[in-house]
Formats: structure tokens, sequence, C-alpha cells
């Protein structure tokens, strides 16, 4: 009986521990196809989330890159409205001014626009506390997020290509010269260019801008445009841009470069010498000697700045110099009508906004339409006084044509205030 017992409870432990063996197996295989299941759909479920943040990501800073351009482009914009209203006070007190003896107030009233602003301003260490705290004010109750930076520099300094192509001949022929001059010295100061081009190629490229500025279909070289430039786009209309000067053929990038920097599309029908750079004088003629003096009477941030009041002036203080540009001159010409002692008319204004990463630079063309008629009128009026002195003598004739206004295409964004207008106005981002 005892056997029979011990028998059955031996066998009952087999049982329960086969059992178990059994059960342990079959959940130890679920448990591992469990474990596969989940790494399946990890696999699918992590790139998935991993591209939506991405995509998220991305998103976000595209939006913020807009966002930040758009307050960089506003802070630029805020730059150019400050240099629009400096201008206005300048050319409103330029006309208050009686006509004679104008020019003598210059150096005081070019205050208005010489010196580069921006903001937020820049505390002086010198400046009382209270007016440190006034500016600091000023600064917390400002809505400009960010910061810019503008200067404004007249474009009456510089060779108006439009004139290669003047109504008038001897503007034509002064602007020819002088571009001329200006490239040789370039040219000879570069031994890149040096080897590549002589005064025939110059010439050349003179005669090409000519060509792509008049409006008749006769090339300066001889013949027809259409046929000794075939496959070449010819604008025969005035530049509206100083960009078009690169699109000339014998323009490349060299040249352009030695160009751009004295050369405008929106001149005053003359050049302002008080408004020059230093290789504009010497494209004049200028000896180095001579013109290191002019520019120490000329720049704004010189100590001995007087611009100079007019002809008389200036021919005799380059007189004193040991050159006499004003007798040469006239002896080519007859008259200096090519140059002008008067304020600016037109102004290029250059403005850096920057918020964040982002930076935005606006560059705009401000022209005085009706001091530009009055110097407009001025020439003509003495044009036809020495056509008609020409007509009177017999011992001297005239086969110029009687000028014509010039046909110049204008590309206006908008105006500001009476007479004062932008010509264009172009953005340049500037990541970094």
């Amino acid at each position: 009986m005892n056997g029979i017992l011990i028998q059955k409870v031996l066998h009952l432990l087999v049982s329960y521990k086969a059992f178990n063996m059994f059960f342990y197996k079959k959940m130890k295989q679920k448990s591992g196809a469990a474990l596969l299941i989940l790494l399946a759909l990890s696999a699918l479920i992590i790139p998935l989330l991993q591209g939506t943040w991405l995509d998220t990501q991305n998103y976000y800073q595209i939006r913020r890159y807009s966002v930040d351009q758009m307050k960089a482009r506003f802070n630029a914009q805020a730059g150019i409205d400050i240099a629009l209203m400096r201008l206005s006070m300048f050319k409103g007190a330029e006309k208050s001014l009686p006509t004679k003896g104008k020019s003598q107030f210059a150096s005081l009233l070019n205050q208005f626009w010489t010196f580069p602003f921006n903001w937020p301003l820049t505390l002086n260490e010198d400046l009382l506390e209270s007016e440190k705290e006034a500016l600091e004010e000023l600064k917390q109750k400002s809505f400009v997020e960010g910061s810019y930076f503008v200067f404004i520099e007249p474009e009456d300094g510089r060779f108006d290509l439009n004139n290669l192509s003047s109504p008038f001949p001897f503007l034509q022929e002064f602007t020819y010269e002088a571009l001329f001059r200006l490239l040789s010295l370039s040219i000879e100061e570069d031994e890149r260019l040096r080897d590549k081009y002589d005064e025939s190629d110059i010439r050349e490229i003179l005669d090409n801008i000519s060509d792509e500025i008049d409006t008749d279909n006769e090339s300066q070289s001889g013949g027809l445009e259409s046929l000794l430039k075939k496959g070449i786009a010819i604008l025969n209309r005035s530049f509206i841009s100083i960009e078009e000067l690169s699109k000339v053929q014998g323009i490349d990038k060299s040249l352009y470069q030695i160009l751009e920097p004295y050369t405008t599309v929106y001149g005053s029908w003359s050049l302002n010498i008080n408004y020059v750079k230093d290789k504009t004088l010497s494209a004049l003629g200028f000896p180095l000697d001579v013109v290191e003096q002019v520019m120490l009477r000329i720049s704004a941030d010189s100590q001995d700045y007087r611009p100079f009041t007019g002809e008389d002036d200036f021919c005799q203080f380059s007189q004193q110099q040991g050159y006499d540009i004003c007798g040469g001159l006239k002896e080519n010409y007859g008259h200096l009508d090519m140059l002008n002692f008067n304020f600016p008319v037109a102004f290029r204004i250059k403005s850096l906004g920057e918020y964040r990463s982002q930076k935005v630079e606006l560059e705009a063309l401000l022209y005085d339409l009706s001091s530009t008629s009055l110097q407009y009128q001025k020439i003509l009026s003495l044009e036809k006084k020495r056509r008609k002195a020409n007509l009177n003598n017999p011992g001297k004739t005239d086969q110029t044509e009687s000028p014509k206004p010039k046909q110049n295409e204008l590309k206006i964004d908008y105006t500001y205030y009476k007479s004062l207008v932008i010509m264009y106005m172009k953005e340049n981002s500037l990541d970094d």
C-alpha cells in the first residue's frame, strides 16, 4: 500500500515537472515572437518619427529665416526713409537760400547728408549722463528690432555714360576723352590688363558704349550696327541702370569694375568737381600732386574742407597748384560748361539692415528732377547763345545739330516729396 502511494506521488511530481517545462517552453516562444514584433514596429515607427521631427525643424527654420529676412529688410527700408528725410531737409534748406552766393554755404548744408547714420545710436563716452539716459530711453521706446546703417553718396562727381550720346557735342567729346584716360590709366596700373588692351581696343569699347545708347543704326566705326553686330542685342536707348554697362560688347568683369565706381547713368549734364574722386581728377589730366591738393580741399572729412564756390575759385586754385586745367578746357571747348560747382542733384543711398543672422542691403538712387531740369535749361541757353554768335561770325561755322532733350526711360519706384524721385531700388541679401 505504501509502495503504491509512493509510486503515485512520484508520478504526480514527474507530471508536474513535465507540465512546467512544457508551459515554460510555450511562454518562451511567445515572448520571442512579441519581441520580434516590437522590434519590427520600432524599425518602422522610429524613422517616421525622425522624419516628422526633421520636417518640423526644417519648416521652423524656413519660417524663421523668412521672418528674420523680412525684419532685416524693414530695417534697411527704415534707413532709406531716414536718408530721404535728410535729403528732403537738405533740398529745402538749399532752395531757401538766395541764388547768388549760395555755394558758399555748401560746407554747412552738406552736413545734412554727408555723415553716415546708424541705429541703435552709438553712445559717445563724452556725452553727459543725462544725454546717455535720454538716448537709452529713446532706444527702449523704438519699435526697431535689430539695426541698420545708412550712408549717402552724391552721383554728380561721376562721369555720365549717357553723355556719350548727349545732344551737346562738347559733352560727348569731353566724356569720351575723360573715359579714355580713365581706362588707359587703370589698365596701365594692372599687369594682367596691360598686354590685353591697347589704345585701339579702348576706343573700340567706348564706341560700343556709344552705339549701345544712341538711337540710330549707324555704328561709330562706320557701317550699320545691325550688320556689324549681328546676333548681338543693342539697346539703342539711354542706360537706366549702371548694370546695363556689363552687357555692352567688350565689357568684361575687369573693365566693369574699373568703370563702375566712377560712372553713373543719372548725371547732372556736367561734372561736379566738388564731389569727384581722386581717379576722376586723374582722368581729367591732373598730376598726382595736384590731385592730392584738390582732394584735401573737397573731402568732407578733411580739416581743410572748403568746396569750390564757382568757376573762378576752382581755376584760381588749380593755377596756384601749377596746373591750368581751365585754360586747357577753354582752349579745346571755348567754355567750362562741362563742369559745375553747385549742390548735388543725384544721390546714391545704401542702407544695410540686420536682424539676428540675416542682412539685407538696399541701394536706391534719388534724383532731383527740378534741379536737373534747371541745369539742362542753363546749358541749352548758353549753347544757343554760342551758336547764335557763330552764325553772326562769318569766319566761324558750327555744323552740329540743334540740341534736343535727352530721351531717358525712367524706372520709377515711388516719389518722395516734391521733385525728389527714386529712379531705381535694388536689394541684395547678405547671409552669414
